[in-house]
């Protein structure tokens, strides 16, 4: 594999990483949006309690 090859496998690998969201993160990805909890669930198709969980920091977002 050349250089340039491993390169561009390196960039895909990194793209298709979901970042880590923390709280401030996922609220300030709603205010953003101009979404409240329910419309952000509705968006990320969870419940609007597995939001709340991961606006007080007591889960976090998988990939």
């Amino acid at each position: 594999m050349t250089n340039t090859e491993n390169t561009a496998l390196q960039m895909i690998a990194e793209a298709a990483r979901c970042p880590d969201y923390g709280p401030d993160m996922v609220k300030a990805l709603m205010k953003k949006l101009d979404m409240n909890e329910k419309g952000f669930a509705l968006l990320m198709n969870v419940a609007p309690s597995t939001v709340r969980l991961w606006t007080s920091g007591a889960a976090q977002g998988s990939g």
